[in-house]
């Protein structure tokens, strides 16, 4: 469980469905927001922050019981990790103010933006596209909406053949 303390600082939580109970794990990085987290088959924990333009993942490994801090994720405008996803060994991060995606190596931490060509099928720079927000795996795929002044598009992602799809589900 993610949640910010009286400072609006984010702290992790974990909670037991056998004893019923809550127990404090720590603040993953001082002065940091949490706004995203995923899973991963082991059960550590990856988490999506914000601080001053320098959004960040983290993971909690459950085996150490250490935070390992990923890096900041984009040295441009990508202030927020606002979404997240692991799949097969990857962690997706989608950002904001600056609505990118990247694909994270788990063991190795490599970071790969894959936005490419999603503007283009999303019909808008980059520049307009503000989140990538409710961002899921399921199957070959890693959904994806993104946010443009609140006219919001569904892409899709092919985790296979790692590629945009052509089809986009949008209000316009």
């Amino acid at each position: 469980i993610a949640a910010l303390d009286s400072a609006n600082i984010g702290v992790l939580w974990s909670y037991s469905p056998e004893t019923k109970t809550v127990k404090k794990i720590g603040v993953p990085m001082e002065g940091h927001q949490l706004w995203s987290s995923t899973t991963d088959e082991k059960g550590n924990v990856y988490l999506g922050t914000f601080a001053d333009q320098n959004g960040r993942v983290i993971k909690y490994d459950v085996e150490s019981e250490q935070f390992i801090d990923y890096g900041k994720i984009d040295d441009g405008t990508g202030s927020y990790v606002r979404s997240m996803a692991y799949h097969d060994g990857y962690i997706y991060a989608g950002l904001g103010v600056a609505g990118k995606v990247y694909r994270i190596n788990a063991e190795t931490k490599a970071k790969e933006d894959i936005t490419k060509n999603m503007p283009e099928l999303v019909g808008k720079p980059i520049e307009e596209i503000k989140f990538a927000y409710d961002m899921d795996a399921a199957g070959n795929y890693l959904f994806v909406r993104v946010d443009s002044d609140n006219d919001n598009a569904l892409v899709f992602y092919n985790l296979e053949t790692q590629e945009w799809e052509d089809q986009v589900i949008s209000k316009t």
